[in-house]
């Protein structure tokens, strides 16, 4: 496991060019500041795929990426193994004059970090930027027009007044041609830049460099040396303006590299992660669900989700005598289990990756981003060997290991098949149609109790043995309830069929919806009416 941070990104960054390109597929996971912007956001059985987009995408917009997982794994043939190389790179937004990300942190996932000892230092301190295209494009309209510190940064401020008074005082003495070496704090490029920028417009005879101690060094200029100066000027700003807009970009640099490689992606309990790094590394969240599907695809066209996998192979599962799993890590452990590896032949060994730039163990455990990418990318290939293995009549001739690319084929069927947990629909298609999924039958409750009115909390502490459902309160004595399978329902039908207090029947949206029963009331009106007139008609004659 490589830990990448500002202070070793640039070294890194090669090796995880070289990495990606030379994979056979690569698998994320990502770590947020927060899941769910509001109660309104909360996943509901109730949601279609549209409705479940529109939610994510209000936390996403609010939330940021606190840390993101890259494992990209190679076939080693001739040692039937997979070779492992992790990288787990801590993010930070940061500011550059109009550029200036807010986001916002829920108490419960920062707990649920704090809780795996996630290094909040390294995050806030020494974290990757990134940028989307469009925060690109204002960092380089900022650049152009002429770059301004931002004024709410008043750390920074101070340090610039600082360093100014500092040159200022010098100049007061100083000879043409001699040099001021400046301590400063900012190690960034972003920070050098404006440093310097700040301390040439307020004195016109000096120019700055940076020393390999990352210190500024002021060199009062001899005429000679201010013409050479202004003949190089532009090129120097333009340099310096590369400089920035890379360094601001950060992270934003691997996900192209992702996007151009083209490679297989593969994550666990996908679709938040593809709305949270389409919106930090590419652009502004899609208006619409439809729309998100073409563009990500466009960027991923082979996206794998093991949560996907896992959901669809519960039967054969059980057929098999495995056990299910409730997360990544105990569906790992039992995919490698004694009982799994004995149901095939020539499962493929997984080489662990090793732990590097990290001065614990920290990171090389679960929930952190790097260690679970890592997990995702194993099950992936387990599952893939599985399947391949129980569903190829050849086995039995077998006498070299399965190719990756046999692992694909197999597996073709659930490509960009992405998991949506506890809505109508169980997964989304990114390059097609959504399943119409049967699911079962709403139902209508009413209530008929000494209070007059019941809540959705009373509702769910009666109901919530029977499984999982969801509530939607019509009145303060009716509601709607959907339930995740097709036995809750009929369980709740059945245990509440001669309930004192509490009525329970399908939902049938002519008899229990307030536009329903005005649609019945008005044909009755009208037939009574037109009888009426009938009546009214026949006695005159």
């Amino acid at each position: 496991m490589i830990e990448v941070t500002r202070n070793n990104f640039s070294y890194i960054l090669p090796q995880v060019e070289s990495t990606i390109n030379t994979a056979d597929f690569v698998s994320i996971d990502t770590e947020f500041t927060g899941l769910c912007l509001n109660d309104g956001c909360r996943p509901s059985l109730f949601d279609t795929s549209a409705q479940r987009y529109q939610k994510i995408k209000r936390s996403v917009e609010s939330f940021s990426l606190a840390q993101i997982g890259i494992t990209a794994f190679k076939s080693d043939p001739r040692q039937n193994r997979y070779n492992a190389t992790s990288f787990s790179f801590y993010l930070c937004p940061a500011s550059f004059s109009s550029v200036d990300p807010r986001f916002s942190l829920q108490a419960s996932s920062i707990q649920f970090l704090s809780m795996h000892n996630f290094d909040f230092n390294k995050c806030f301190k020494e974290g990757l930027s990134h940028l989307n295209s469009h925060q690109e494009t204002e960092v380089m309209k900022d650049l152009k027009a002429g770059f301004h510190h931002m004024e709410d940064n008043f750390a920074f401020e101070r340090e610039i007044q600082g360093v100014c008074s500092q040159v200022a005082s010098w100049m007061c003495h100083c000879k043409q041609g001699e040099f001021l070496i400046v301590p400063f704090k900012g190690s960034s490029f972003t920070s050098q830049y404006a440093i310097q920028r700040e301390i040439r417009s307020r004195f016109p005879n000096v120019w700055t460099s940076v020393n390999g101690f990352n210190q500024i060094v002021v060199e009062n200029m001899t005429d000679e040396r201010k013409r050479d100066v202004e003949m190089k000027g532009e090129e120097w700003e333009h340099t310096q303006h590369q400089g920035v807009l890379t360094e601001m970009l950060g992270f934003t640099r691997v996900f192209r590299m992702l996007i151009e490689s083209k490679k297989p992606l593969v994550g666990h309990n996908l679709l938040m992660d593809l709305l949270f790094i389409y919106s930090k590394f590419h652009k502004n969240l899609p208006d619409t669900y439809e729309q998100f599907k073409r563009e990500i695809n466009g960027l991923f066209p082979v996206i794998f989700d093991t949560k996907h996998l896992h959901h669809f192979m519960k039967q054969k599962f059980k057929t098999l005598n495995l056990k299910g799993a409730y997360s990544l890590e105990i569906l790992d452990q039992i995919l490698n289990s004694q009982t799994a590896v004995r149901l095939t032949r020539m499962q493929p060994a997984i080489q662990k990756p090793m732990t590097k730039g990290t001065e614990g163990t920290e990171g090389n455990a679960p929930h952190h981003a790097g260690y679970d990418s890592f997990l995702c990318g194993c099950v992936f290939i387990r599952i893939g060997h599985l399947e391949h293995f129980t569903t190829n009549s050849e086995v039995e001739s077998l006498t070299s290991p399965f190719t990756f690319q046999s692992y694909l084929r197999t597996m073709e069927k659930h490509k960009n098949c992405i998991n949506v947990i506890r809505a109508s629909t169980s997964y989304t298609k990114l390059d097609g149609d959504d399943p119409s999924c049967k699911t079962p039958p709403l139902l209508y409750v009413s209530y008929k109790g000494p209070e007059k009115k019941i809540t959705s909390q009373q509702l769910a502490a009666e109901f919530s043995g029977f499984g999982t459902v969801d509530i939607k309160m019509m009145t303060s004595t009716e509601a709607i309830v959907v339930t995740s399978h097709f036995m809750v329902s009929r369980d709740i039908l059945s245990s509440f069929k001669h309930h004192r207090t509490i009525h329970v029947t399908k939902y049938r949206y002519l008899i229990h919806s307030r536009l329903g029963k005005c649609l019945i009331w008005s044909a009755i009106g009208a037939a009574s009416i037109g009888y009426v007139s009938l009546i009214w008609k026949i006695l005159k004659h």
